[in-house]
């Protein structure tokens, strides 16, 4: 464990090709958290990677094919909800990029932009209606 009075880390072996690979043992906590989520189903890593602002790990997951950006979880909101209601504008774009349903709504009947609006994420409303989303329900700058 400890040559010339520094520590070492112990090597391991490689299982496929059978050559010596040292190990790291610290990891990044970005590398932490996304590995903590491995164990999750592909829409709900998606819905992780929005609320932790992972815009790669968003890009291959939608890219992958194993999640459908448009698809309720069981709490009743789809990924866009979730970005507009935490203010994650750059996940907003990303998202509407890909191909969400600006206009989508909930399981309650709001929208993204009537969610942003009324949790006061006045960014990412900006965005929603510079994208085109369906501002019949907001007055003002209120949802009515």
């Amino acid at each position: 464990m400890f040559e010339n009075n520094q520590l070492k880390f112990p090597e391991k072996i490689n299982e496929r090709s059978g050559d010596s690979v040292e190990e790291k043992p610290f990891k990044s906590i970005r590398e932490r958290r996304v590995n903590k989520c491995q164990s999750y189903e592909p829409n709900m890593l998606l819905e992780k990677a929005i609320e932790e602002n992972f815009t790669d790990v968003v890009l291959r997951l939608i890219k992958s094919g194993q999640v459908n950006i448009n698809k309720l979880n069981d709490k009743g909101y789809a990924p866009i909800h979730k970005a507009a209601y935490e203010d994650k504008v750059n996940m907003l774009c990303v998202l509407l990029d890909c191909g969400a349903f600006i206009d989508q709504r909930d399981i309650s009947g709001l929208t993204a932009l009537e969610i942003a609006v009324t949790e006061g994420c006045f960014e990412s409303a900006r965005v929603l209606t510079d994208r085109g989303a369906d501002q019949k329900c907001i007055m003002n700058g209120i949802h009515i």
